[in-house]
C-alpha cells in the first residue's frame, strides 16, 4: 500500500520567479561563500557515492543513473548496478533509462526555441495553432485554451484516462492518431487560465503544435533543435537500436528479477523519453547556465526564467510564485527555504528526477530502473542533502501580522483541482483540510493527517518555509467564488456540516465494516448449526455489501493499483467493477430485507440487533448515495 500511495505523491506541483504583479521580498538565508559551499560538497562526494550504492543494494534497486552538476560542469556522472541481468550488463553513465514526465522539460525547451525564432507565441489559442485537435471548452469565445495553458497545466483538461495510459500503442504511432483517441477527455472543466491540474494530454497537444509549426515530425525537430546542439547522443523517444543496445531493463518493485517489456506510449512526447545520466546532465547544465551550452546559447536567460515562472492561474496573477511554469515545477526541501526547479517522472518500472537550485548553481539527476518509491525518496533525499552542503539553514523570519485579506480565514476547505474526475471522490477526502491562523501565518491541517505552514512576510501573500516562495493567496474563482490558491492547488470553503457528513460516512466504516463482517461470520456459523433466525438474511446481505466494499477499496493496494492494472481488464479493474456493483445491489436490498423482519423478532436482544442493523443499513445507503453522486459505482476503469 505504501508503494501505491507513494506513486501518487510524485505528481508534484511547483514553479517560480518574477511574475505579473509585485510580490513581497522573500529573504533568502545568507549563503556561504561559493568556494566554501563547493568545498563542503567536494568533501561529501565520496560519502555520497558510498551512501547511494548502499541504499541501492539495501533496497534491491537493479540500476541507477546519477549525475551531480554545478554551473561549471559535471561533478560526477555514473551508472550503478546492473542495467540488464541476462546477459549481464553493468550500468554506466551512458545507460539509457526511461525518464517518464521529465520528457516535458524537453518539450518546453523545444517550444521556447520556436518562440525565440518568432515562429510561436505562447498566448496563441490552440484552435488557431492546431484546428485539427478536438477539444471542448465552454468558455472558448472569451477564454480560449492557449498554448501556454497546455504547458502550465491550466487548460482545465483531465489527465489521461487509465485506459489511455495502459494502451500499448503500435510502434511508430503518430501524434494525430494518438490525439484521435478519447477526445472527450480533452474538456475544460473550469475557465482556462484560472486553476491548475496536471495533464499529460496538454503535452501531447503541445508537441503536435511543435510539429505543425516546425514542419517536421516532433521527434526530428527535438533532435535537431535540442539534442544535437546539446550533444545528447543517447536520447530518443522510441525503442530504437540505441535503446536496445544501451537501455536498462525496467522492473516492477514487487516482481524483482522479471524485466518488463518495452511499453510504447500513445502520448509519447509527454513521458516516453529514453535518456542517459550524461545526457540529462547536459540538459541540467543548460538550465543552470540559463540557456547556454558548450556549443553556444540555445536559449536566452529570459526564456529559461519563463520556463520556471507560473503565469496562468489566479494565484500567479495575485503574485504566487509556487506552481507550474512551462513543464517545470518547484519544490522545497525541509525548511531550507531554497527554491528547487525541475521535473519528476514515473512510469511502470521506472522513476526519475531532474532538479536544480539556480541561485546555488547546483543540481542532480536520478534515474531508477524499478518503481520502488521508498528507495527513490531515500536516494533523492540524500542527493538534496548533498546539494545543500555548506549552505547555512534559513533563519526563522520575525512573525508578522496576517494580511487583511487572510485574517478571517479559519475553517474547512475542499480541493477543487483534481487531476482526474475519476478520483475526485477520494481527493475530496484526502485533501480536505482546515486552514487556521497561527502566530505570523496560517496552518493547513489535513483531515487524514499532516500539515503545512505559511508565513506572513509583508504584502498580501504567505510564504512557504520549504521553498521560500510566495505560495498562498486568496483569490476569486469565476466558478467557485472565494477560494485559496496554495501553490498549484486551489481550495474552496465548505461547511462544517459537509465535513461532519464525510466523517460520518467514512469514519462509520471503521465501526460498521468490521462489525458487519464479524456478524456475517457469526450468522454463517448459526446457519450451519441450523439456528439461523429472522435476521439472517439482512445480516448476510450487509456482510456481503461490506465485503464487496472492502474488495473494491483494497483492489489497488493489494492487487496493484497503477494505471497498467486499472486501464485494462485485470483482477484489479474487475474487482473495482464487480465489487462496486455488488456493494450497490446488496446495500439497496437491505431495507427490503429488514422490512420483512417486522414482528418476527421476539427477544429483547433480537430487537436491539435489528435496531443496530437499521442504523448500519442507513449508513450503507448514505455511502452508496455519496459514491453514486461521483459516478464511481460499477466503474469500468478499462473502458
Amino acid at each position: 500500500m505504501t508503494r501505491w500511495l507513494a506513486g501518487l505523491c510524485l505528481t508534484l506541483a511547483g514553479g517560480f520567479v518574477c511574475g505579473l504583479h509585485a510580490a513581497p521580498t522573500v529573504p533568502q538565508p545568507a549563503l556561504a561563500l561559493p568556494a566554501e559551499a563547493s568545498a563542503s560538497r567536494h568533501a561529501d562526494l565520496a560519502a555520497l557515492k558510498a551512501d547511494l550504492e548502499s541504499i541501492r543494494r539495501e533496497t534491491s534497486v537493479p540500476a541507477l543513473g546519477v549525475a551531480v552538476v554545478d554551473d561549471r560542469g559535471m561533478v560526477w556522472v555514473a551508472g550503478l548496478g546492473q542495467a540488464r541481468q541476462q546477459p549481464p550488463q553493468a550500468a554506466n553513465a551512458d545507460t539509457m533509462f526511461r525518464v517518464g514526465s521529465v520528457s516535458k522539460l524537453v518539450l518546453s525547451v523545444a517550444v521556447m526555441t520556436l518562440v525565440e525564432q518568432g515562429r510561436l507565441d505562447l498566448n496563441t489559442p490552440l484552435r488557431q495553432l492546431a484546428p485539427d485537435i478536438a477539444f471542448d471548452n465552454p468558455w472558448e469565445a472569451r477564454h480560449p485554451v492557449r498554448l501556454v495553458h497546455l504547458l502550465e497545466h491550466t487548460s482545465g483538461w483531465e489527465d489521461a484516462h487509465p485506459s489511455e495510459v495502459a494502451f500499448n500503442a503500435p510502434k511508430g504511432m503518430g501524434l494525430s492518431e494518438a490525439l484521435a483517441r478519447r477526445p472527450a477527455t480533452r474538456q475544460s472543466r473550469w475557465v482556462p487560465g484560472t486553476r491548475t491540474a496536471y495533464s499529460n494530454l496538454g503535452a501531447l497537444a503541445a508537441a503536435h503544435v511543435v510539429a505543425r509549426v516546425s514542419g517536421m515530425p516532433y521527434e526530428r525537430y527535438v533532435q535537431q533543435a535540442v539534442f544535437d546542439p546539446l550533444g545528447m547522443t543517447h536520447s530518443g523517444f522510441f525503442d530504437d537500436e540505441r535503446m536496445q543496445r544501451h537501455g536498462a531493463n525496467l522492473h516492477a518493485a514487487d516482481r524483482p528479477g522479471v524485466p518488463l517489456p518495452y511499453a510504447h506510449m500513445a502520448d509519447w512526447p509527454s513521458g516516453a523519453l529514453n535518456s542517459s545520466a550524461t545526457d540529462m546532465a547536459r540538459m541540467l547544465q543548460l538550465l543552470l547556465r540559463r540557456g547556454a551550452s558548450a556549443h553556444g546559447a540555445l536559449l536566452t536567460a529570459a526564456s529559461v526564467q519563463r520556463m520556471e515562472t507560473p503565469h496562468t492561474n489566479l494565484g500567479a496573477a495575485a503574485g504566487v510564485r509556487a506552481g507550474w511554469g512551462l513543464g517545470n515545477e518547484t519544490s522545497g526541501f525541509g525548511t531550507s527555504s531554497r527554491t528547487f526547479h525541475g521535473h519528476d517522472g514515473a512510469l511502470e518500472g521506472g522513476i526519475s528526477r531532474l532538479v536544480y537550485e539556480p541561485t546555488l548553481g547546483v543540481g542532480y539527476v536520478l534515474l531508477q530502473s524499478n518503481d520502488d518509491f521508498d528507495a527513490f525518496f531515500r536516494l533523492s533525499r540524500r542527493l538534496h542533502q548533498h546539494l545543500l552542503k555548506g549552505v547555512p539553514p534559513a533563519a526563522a523570519p520575525p512573525a508578522q501580522a496576517l494580511p487583511q485579506a487572510l485574517q478571517n480565514v479559519n475553517g474547512w476547505y475542499r480541493h477543487i483541482t483534481p487531476r482526474r474526475e475519476l478520483t475526485r471522490f477520494s481527493e475530496d477526502l484526502m485533501e480536505l483540510s482546515r486552514f487556521e491562523p497561527i502566530p505570523g501565518g496560517l496552518r493547513q491541517r489535513f483531515l487524514l493527517g499532516g500539515e503545512q505552514r505559511f508565513l506572513a512576510q509583508g504584502g498580501e501573500l504567505l510564504v512557504s518555509p520549504d521553498s521560500g516562495l510566495p505560495t498562498l493567496a486568496r483569490v476569486n474563482d469565476p466558478l467557485a467564488g472565494d477560494s485559496l490558491q496554495v501553490g498549484a492547488n486551489a481550495y474552496q470553503p465548505v461547511s462544517r456540516l459537509r465535513v461532519i457528513g464525510l466523517l460520518t460516512l467514512w469514519g462509520g466504516g471503521l465501526l460498521f465494516l468490521p462489525l458487519l463482517l464479524l456478524s456475517g461470520l457469526v450468522m454463517a456459523v448459526q446457519r450451519w448449526r441450523g439456528r439461523a433466525g429472522a435476521l439472517f438474511a439482512p445480516t448476510a446481505a450487509m456482510a456481503g455489501a461490506a465485503s464487496m466494499l472492502v474488495a473494491t477499496l483494497l483492489a489497488g493496494p493489494v492487487l496493484g493499483g497503477g494505471d497498467a492494472e486499472f486501464g485494462r481488464w485485470t483482477w484489479t479493474s474487475a474487482s473495482v467493477w464487480l465489487g462496486g456493483l455488488g456493494f450497490a445491489g446488496l446495500s439497496a436490498l437491505t431495507p427490503l430485507l429488514l422490512w420483512r423482519t417486522r414482528g418476527r423478532v421476539a427477544t429483547r436482544a433480537g430487537r436491539w440487533g435489528r435496531a443496530a442493523l437499521v442504523v448500519a443499513s442507513a449508513w450503507l445507503l448514505g455511502l452508496l448515495a455519496y459514491l453514486l453522486s461521483y459516478g464511481v459505482v460499477g466503474l469500468r476503469t478499462w473502458a
